[in-house]
């Protein structure tokens, strides 16, 4: 059995992370979403939501970094992944998927990718030549 290089290892880590990135955005913006979970203590539910929000913003940054940084050959590789990442994820915390109104929900909105939030609009531009 032939071993990986170097270089083969650190391009495989990378698409690991940069898989993981995208499904880790789109559960904390399930999580953000479901704050009224916490209604009858208004206090604790503002708090999460300001928290949750905070590192919504920064693991869309996240993404948005891997994305540009990402070589084009990588793309197809990723969103092949990501589904197998979440189902991976739910089988560990399966809690998440109650919160998101159930498992194929879930496997839904991560096929439907990661929704640009109003506060980064920057994201939706166009690149200059």
């Amino acid at each position: 059995m032939k071993r990986a290089s170097q270089q083969e290892i650190a391009r495989r880590k990378e698409v690991a992370q940069r898989k993981g990135e995208v499904v880790g955005a789109i559960f904390f913006r399930i999580l953000l979403e479901r704050c009224d979970v916490f209604a009858d203590e208004p206090e604790v539910a503002e708090r999460l939501r300001l928290l949750i929000g905070e590192i919504l913003m920064d693991e869309t940054g996240h993404v948005a970094f891997c994305r540009a940084s990402a070589a084009p050959w990588l793309l197809r590789p990723a969103r092949t992944f990501v589904p197998r990442v979440a189902a991976a994820v739910l089988r560990d915390v399966p809690e998440l998927a109650l919160l998101a109104g159930g498992r194929d929900e879930v496997l839904r909105r991560v096929q439907e990718g990661l929704p640009v939030p109003w506060e980064m609009p920057w994201l939706c531009l166009e690149p200059t030549r």
